[in-house]
């Protein structure tokens, strides 16, 4: 398994950034990167654990957590408003961007570039 690795991190922001406040910046949105994608990954295994028909009290067991808390986090909301149209997939795209802006600290989500 290929790690991530500190050292190779902070290389990765010195070099792309000169002004330590840049740095600052840059490494606080990397990080909110990574938390992204690492709830990205924990999901997918919960889904596929579901998938197998493991139940939710066998898998809050193993996260250490009750069956409520891993259902409250990984059961996607009942009430989807505005987003029921939408496949799974649009969604799982909304919830990215929505994360995304979250760690930025940016209030809203949208269509135009950066």
């Amino acid at each position: 398994m290929r790690e991530v690795e500190l050292g190779s991190l902070i290389d990765r922001v010195r070099g792309s950034r000169s002004d330590p406040l840049d740095r600052v910046e840059w490494a606080v949105a990397l990080a909110g990167t990574m938390n992204v994608v690492a709830d990205h990954l924990i999901r997918h295994f919960v889904a596929e654990a579901r998938g197998d028909g493991l139940s939710w009290t066998q898998i809050g067991d193993r996260l250490g957590v009750s069956k409520q808390a891993v259902r409250k986090r990984f059961v996607p909301d009942a009430d989807l408003g505005i987003f029921a149209r939408y496949d799974e997939s649009a969604r799982h795209v909304v919830v990215l961007a929505r994360d995304y802006a979250r760690n930025l600290r940016d209030p809203a989500i949208g269509t135009e570039g950066g």
